[in-house]
């Protein structure tokens, strides 16, 4: 447990990292950072917005609110990738003091359990990225698209945002608990 106590950050940082790698081919993307995910929500409003010119009254407060809506979803998912890397440096840094309670047998379990907190969060980690590229190409698809654009389509961007948003929020932590 002493080597453990002296190499446990740099056993931790190579968990994280082998999962970050696996997240990123998995997604085929290059790194991820939750300014990246905000840039895709400035962007998918910047290449739609013009779009909402085509619709009137009614149509149009209705878009202009879908695609208001739709960003603050892509948000929420930079914002739970934010606390997920937040908390990635919290367990390596900071857990790095449970790894002294492993000299005694008594309480050996602590310092096992960092490394399987460490394993839970990795799986999280790959997990939100490998959904971020998914919606990511899902999105950048759909606004590539933007000739045309009807109410369906602000339609079919909310539906996107909140199913991704809500994915985001579910699915990682139950990956995560595997470990």
């Amino acid at each position: 447990f002493l080597w453990l106590l002296q190499n446990g950050i740099d056993i931790g940082t190579a968990i994280i990292d082998s999962f970050v790698q696996l997240g990123e081919s998995a997604g085929q993307t290059g790194p991820i950072t939750p300014s990246d995910v905000m840039l895709l929500a400035f962007k998918l409003w910047a290449e739609t917005f013009e779009s909402t010119s085509e619709l009137s009254g009614a149509q149009l407060l209705a878009g202009i609110l879908m695609l208001v809506l739709t960003t603050v979803f892509i948000a929420l998912i930079a914002i739970n990738f934010l606390l997920l890397k937040i908390s990635v440096w919290l367990y390596l840094y900071a857990g790095i003091f449970v790894l002294g309670f492993g000299g005694s047998r008594w309480t050996s379990d602590m310092a096992v359990a960092y490394f399987k907190q460490l394993l839970n969060i990795g799986l999280q980690l790959m997990t939100m990225m490998l959904m971020m590229a998914i919606g990511k190409n899902i999105i950048t698809g759909m606004v590539s698209q933007t000739e045309g654009f009807m109410l369906f389509h602000y339609t079919v961007l909310l539906l996107v945002g909140l199913t991704l948003a809500i994915l985001c929020t579910k699915v990682p932590p139950m990956v995560g608990s595997l470990a």
